[in-house]
């Protein structure tokens, strides 16, 4: 992921000639051994062309790769067993909203969750709601995931 972002966003973190795109990256990671919110706040101008280089060498990369609106960021928190549970939430191209668990403002819930992980599928390691039940859903579906977190041994 790093030689990516290195050769090709880097060379444009700083360059607005002929962008169509101003691309902000940021990796979600949910090993616990790894930087989270990676190269957060970095603006790289891109053309077309060059998004589309760097998504097709993004999509051969394992991991959930999603195109967020920019501003629309967020942070949803739950409590379970005595226990706080943070998510940082994204809204997506496609009118979803994605909670990723929040390691870093989570510090008492990090060994539950991350034990549950090596057990969970990748697509069990986030939540996925649609704009439209948001409303309705979010915080069944939080509380749901919790649960799961917690009878996963």
């Amino acid at each position: 992921m790093d030689f990516l972002v290195k050769t090709l966003l880097v060379p444009y973190a700083n360059s607005q000639k002929h962008a169509d795109f101003i691309l902000n990256y940021e990796i979600f990671d949910t090993n616990p051994n790894k930087i989270s919110q990676k190269y957060t706040l970095i603006d790289y101008y891109l053309t077309q062309a060059q998004l589309d280089g760097f998504m097709y060498k993004l999509n051969k990369l394992k991991g959930t790769h999603v195109l967020g609106i920019s501003g629309y960021f967020g942070h949803r928190e739950i409590c379970r067993a005595r226990t706080v549970f943070c998510f940082v939430v994204l809204y997506t191209k496609k009118s979803e909203l994605l909670y990723f668990y929040d390691k870093l403002e989570s510090p008492e819930s990090n060994s539950v969750v991350f034990n549950a992980f090596k057990k969970l599928t990748p697509n069990q390691q986030y939540i996925k709601i649609s704009k439209h039940d948001k409303e309705f859903l979010e915080k069944e579906k939080l509380e749901e995931w919790v649960d799961l977190v917690l009878n996963t041994r």
